[in-house]
């Protein structure tokens, strides 16, 4: 670790690497790229989980299975085609931690099949079954078809997409107007129908500040997701302006992040930076005194928001709505965990308005998948840290930055796994598993020797 801590390489490269090639994106008349960027900017921009569109399908008729659809249809195209600017199917630990919880999701259905034509609980679980295979497919394409070269280019663009996010995050929590949902019902074709957002306080007596996705939680776990390549590539130039340039991206972050009023707000981050400090120690210590007048500034920003957080870490902590609701739920699950603990009820299958709302994804997989759901979810996770660390350690120099940040986001969505139903909120699992298709790439370039310490 301290050799990590101290290798220069471990940057935002501020100049092309000698792999780049001219065709790499953006500057490229490949067609996939450029789709699978389209499919970024609506993660970031357009509350697609609350639109309708005036058609029919197997599973719900929403906009990202129609442009993932046709993404899937020219990825098979160009598959078949060949040549140079075909995907390249790739190996790594995370692809192989991915397709095992699908398998296991899918085999807690399988098994529980005639207990849920009885109770008439099937069309629920296809709907559920159907998201999840579209994070799969999403990811599986995103591994094959981003050039090692380009994955740095794509992280620029989230960290540009984040920014306009957080600034329209902290618009609807100063205005209690969300702009990612009047704006695309202002926009939507005749027949497509966009939800209102909600707004006022929930139950909690919290804003309803969820930016273009489903929940506040949601859209604070994607900001924590960007957080660590902000902080790497500010550490990691010594262009002053450049420096300023990621540091007030980073305070944008964090003070949208914080515009959600929820706790996930402070404690994902956080979470994040443990992996950094756990890399690069003597770097990250250093940076926190930066990161403490960042906070300090975010009520400028966000006025109220960090004091609205702060609050809820209280010593009645445990008293909160919030969290006592989270702590009934053991009890309230203790027979569903005991009759079914393998595979569980079957993926998708416990409906939370029909019985409870469970805010933790955790628990949520050990009724539905049992504890061998749980553990293949922890072992996906886990073997994308398998796949970043060799990178981080030995990889080239944007490589290792960019698996580094991605070590950090996977660490943060674990712990927001444990905070609310995550895989329900499309938005975040989404944009966690486009970096995970990131990893691949970046994976795929060789290595260097070990480097001594």
């Amino acid at each position: 670790m301290t050799g990590l801590a101290a290798r220069p390489g471990l940057v935002a490269p501020t100049v092309p690497l000698e792999a780049d090639r001219s065709d790499d994106w953006p500057r490229t008349g490949r067609l996939l790229p450029w789709l699978l960027a389209a499919f970024v900017a609506m993660l970031w921009l357009i509350p697609f989980d609350a639109i309708d569109l005036p058609f029919q399908l197997p599973a719900d008729a929403k906009p990202d299975r129609i442009l993932l659809g046709g993404i899937f249809l020219i990825w098979l195209a160009s598959l078949a085609a060949g040549g140079t600017s075909s995907p390249t199917l790739r190996s790594a630990p995370v692809v192989l931690g991915v397709m095992l919880f699908f398998a296991v999701a899918a085999l807690s259905l399988f098994v529980n099949l005639q207990q849920l034509v009885n109770l008439d609980e099937t069309a629920a679980a296809v709907k559920k079954v159907a998201l999840l295979g579209s994070y799969v497919l999403f990811f599986l394409v995103v591994a094959t078809s981003v050039r090692p070269t380009e994955a740095r280019r794509f992280v620029y663009l989230v960290c540009g997409l984040a920014a306009i996010t957080a600034l329209g995050t902290i618009y609807e929590y100063r205005s209690d107007s969300n702009p990612f949902y009047s704006i695309s019902a202002d926009l939507a074709p005749p027949g497509v129908d966009v939800e209102a957002a909600p707004s006022g306080q929930d139950t909690s007596d919290r804003e309803r500040v969820r930016g273009p996705t489903g929940h506040g939680l949601a859209v604070s776990t994607m900001f924590a997701l960007v957080v660590p390549f902000a902080l790497l590539a500010f550490t990691g130039t010594r262009d002053v302006r450049a420096k300023v340039m990621w540091l007030a991206l980073t305070g944008l972050l964090l003070a949208g992040s914080l515009a959600t009023t929820r706790k996930s707000s402070v404690v994902v981050p956080l979470a994040s930076l443990a992996i950094l400090l756990f890399y690069a120690p003597a770097r990250f210590v250093r940076l926190l005194p930066v990161l403490a007048v960042l906070v300090a500034l975010v009520p400028l920003i966000s006025p109220g928001a960090l004091d609205r957080v702060t609050s809820q870490f209280n010593d009645n902590i445990g008293e909160s709505s919030s969290v006592r609701a989270r702590t009934e739920d053991y009890d309230a699950l203790q027979t569903d965990l005991v009759t079914n603990p393998v595979l569980g009820r079957g993926f998708g299958t416990y409906d939370p308005i029909r019985f409870r709302i469970l805010d933790n994804q955790y628990l949520g997989l050990a009724v539905e998948t049992g504890f061998v759901g749980v553990t293949a979810y922890l072992i996906m996770i886990g073997l994308l840290l398998a796949t970043t660390h060799p990178v981080i350690r030995r990889g080239p120099p944007d490589a290792a930055w960019v698996s580094l940040g991605i070590a950090a986001g996977a660490v943060g969505f674990a712990i927001a796994t444990v905070l609310f139903d995550v895989l329900g909120f499309p938005h975040a699992p989404y944009l966690f598993l486009f970096l995970a298709g990131l990893a691949v790439a970046v994976r795929a370039q060789p290595l260097s020797g070990p480097r001594p310490a």
